[in-house]
């Protein structure tokens, strides 16, 4: 990775970035690039909006990572942050869309990592790419589950 054609970060393959940067690039993606930069713009940009955002995120991508890896998803994928992009767009939604408390907290890792399994096993069975399904199907899954559990604070 070079800034301004000065390298700061050493370029490595997709398959064999560590472990930080699969949660950095995973930010990333919601810009549709493995850029580390791209993700210090983009959380510095939803933090600076809302701290609940940033902080959403990035909880959100981290378990995301890590499900995936325990999953033994695909390790290119991983290299590139593509189990991170439903993730983080879910910590957003999360943040957005449902009052802040602890029990949204605690969702807030559980449904990023959630998301992620949904992705992997989709990836896995479909022949086409997947995109932004995993998280649409959580997160309407979950729309509909307050709406029938609780139907005074639904969304």
């Amino acid at each position: 990775m070079t800034l301004a054609g000065v390298p700061i970060l050493p370029e490595v393959e997709p398959d064999r970035t560590p472990f930080w940067r699969q949660v950095v690039r995973g930010l990333s993606q919601l810009g549709w690039l493995h850029n580390e930069f791209a993700a210090v713009f983009f959380v510095t940009a939803a933090t600076v909006f809302n701290w609940r955002l940033g902080v959403a995120m990035v909880v959100s991508v981290l378990a995301a990572t890590i499900a995936a890896r325990l999953l033994r998803a695909d390790a290119k994928m991983l290299g590139l942050g593509l189990y991170g992009f439903n993730s983080a767009l879910m910590g957003l939604a999360l943040v957005t869309f449902f009052k802040p408390g602890v029990t949204m907290w605690v969702w807030v890792p559980v449904l990023g990592a959630v998301v992620a399994v949904v992705n992997v096993l989709m990836v896995r069975w479909l022949s086409f790419p997947v995109l932004g399904a995993p998280f649409t199907a959580v997160f309407w899954a979950i729309c509909i589950a307050c709406a029938v559990l609780n139907p005074a604070d639904a969304i």
